[in-house]
C-alpha cells in the first residue's frame, strides 16, 4: 500500500511539472516571418594603399526566413536564413600598363572601375529586446551574420590615358566564408491576431582581406516582413 501511494504521489509530481513545463513552452510563442528588402554594401579601405582605391555602394536585396523565440515579453531570439545580393561600385584612378609608358619613361595613368555583384547564402542570428505598447512594439537587437559567398559576377571597365576603353566581364571564383558583428533597430505593429507587421533598420560589418590588407564591408539595409 505505501508504494503505490509514493507511485500516485510521484506521478502526481510529474504531472504537474510537465503541465506547467507546457504552459511554460506555450508562453514561449514561437513565431515564424518572412522578410524582403533592399540593402546597400560598402567598401571600406581601413588605410591607405599604394593605389588611389575608392568604394561607392550599390543597391542590393535581401530574402529572410525567420525563427524568433519569445523567452520573455521583453527578450527574443531571433534565426534566420535566406540569401542577399551584395552589390558594390570599386574604381582605382592610378593605374600603370605597359602601354602607358612613352619611350622616355614618362607615363601616363589609367583608370579602372568595377562593379561587383556577389550572390550570397547568410544566416543572421539576434538578440532583441522589446519594448512599447500592444498597439505598438519597438525593438532595438544585437548578433552576428554568417555569409556565404558562393557566385561571384564582376564586370570592369579600363579607360586608358589616350581616351580608348576596354571592357571587362568575369564570374565563379571560389566560394568563401565570413562572419559579421550586426545591429538593428526597428517597430512591430499587430495586423490582427495572427500577423505582426515588421520594419526594422539594419547594420552589418564584414571583416575582408584585400591584398594582404584589412577592409570591412559595410552593409545598411531595410527589412520589412510578416510574422505569424
Amino acid at each position: 500500500m505505501h508504494k503505490i501511494t509514493s507511485l500516485k504521489l510521484a506521478t502526481l509530481v510529474f504531472s504537474l511539472f510537465a503541465a506547467s513545463f507546457s504552459q511554460s513552452i506555450a508562453q514561449k510563442r514561437l513565431d515564424i516571418g518572412l522578410m524582403v528588402g533592399p540593402e546597400f554594401n560598402h567598401i571600406h579601405f581601413t588605410k591607405k594603399i599604394d593605389s588611389d582605391i575608392s568604394s561607392s555602394p550599390k543597391l542590393g536585396f535581401i530574402v529572410d526566413g525567420h525563427l524568433q523565440l519569445n523567452l520573455t515579453s521583453h527578450l527574443s531570439i531571433d534565426i534566420g536564413i535566406g540569401y542577399a545580393n551584395k552589390r558594390f561600385k570599386q574604381t582605382q584612378s592610378d593605374l600603370i600598363f605597359s602601354s602607358s609608358i612613352n619611350d622616355n619613361g614618362t607615363f601616363e595613368y589609367s583608370q579602372v572601375e568595377v562593379w561587383a555583384s556577389n550572390h550570397v547564402g547568410q544566416a543572421p542570428v539576434m538578440l532583441k529586446y522589446y519594448f512599447g505598447n500592444a498597439d505598438m512594439r519597438f525593438f532595438a537587437g544585437l548578433g552576428g551574420n554568417s555569409m556565404l559567398t558562393f557566385h561571384r559576377a564582376t564586370k570592369g571597365l579600363i579607360t586608358h590615358p589616350n581616351g580608348n576603353t576596354e571592357d571587362l566581364e568575369w564570374s565563379g571564383g571560389t566560394s568563401f566564408f565570413d562572419f559579421s558583428a550586426q545591429a538593428a533597430f526597428g517597430v512591430m505593429k499587430p495586423l490582427d491576431e495572427r500577423h505582426r507587421l515588421n520594419i526594422e533598420l539594419y547594420s552589418n560589418v564584414f571583416p575582408l582581406s584585400y591584398e594582404h590588407r584589412l577592409i570591412y564591408m559595410v552593409t545598411t539595409g531595410l527589412r520589412i516582413g510578416i510574422w505569424i
